[in-house]
């Protein structure tokens, strides 16, 4: 996604809730329909970046009032490890109530865990059946090979037969049978 030149970004883990908190810092934003809209729904209230294929897997976008610490303005090292910066912050709460009810809770209300399994088990005999169609149509396919070439060779030795006739066959066992006489002369 194209939104905008990331200056940083400082992921924080969250102990007492299943999500996490990011905070990116911009260097400038594109200035793109997307761009736009999102910077929009942000400043009216929370805007949702949808980052899977699935409408249920998203961040919740809010305006971000933390500033950065003196620490971490400066230019980030390459020997430095993110788990050591993360260590030496201290998340100071931002948001307000308002704001964090934005955050969705978790909802998992929707299929029970017996369904989901249920679904796994029956696609895996789908992929089984079908791993079992592919073999069988590669060795029907190799049989009917097997008879085309079987009949093209057999349409090769009616041709051969169809022009030598039937009177050469007999002069050649005519031509045999003379030389079995000269022989046993």
């Amino acid at each position: 996604m194209k939104i905008g030149k990331v200056n940083r970004a400082i992921l924080v883990p969250q102990k007492t809730n299943k999500h996490n908190k990011a905070y990116i810092y911009f260097d400038e934003l594109y200035n793109t329909p997307m761009a736009t809209t999102m910077l929009d729904e942000i400043k009216s209230g929370s805007s949702k970046l949808f980052y899977a294929r699935t409408p249920h897997v998203y961040w919740v976008l809010l305006e971000n009032h933390r500033e950065l610490q003196a620490d971490e303005r400066s230019p980030i090292t390459i020997g430095a490890s993110a788990i050591d910066c993360a260590d030496d912050y201290e998340e100071v709460p931002t948001f307000t109530d308002e704001q964090e009810s934005f955050v969705p809770v978790e909802d998992v209300s929707m299929v029970s865990s017996d369904y989901a399994a249920q679904l796994e088990h029956e696609i895996a005999i789908l992929r089984n059946d079908n791993a079992q169609l592919q073999y069988n149509a590669q060795v029907m396919f190799a049989h009917y090979n097997h008879c085309v070439a079987a009949n093209a060779y057999l349409n090769a030795q009616m041709m051969n037969l169809s022009q030598q006739g039937a009177e050469p066959k007999e002069e050649e066992e005519e031509e045999e049978e003379s030389q079995q006489m000269d022989v046993s002369n």
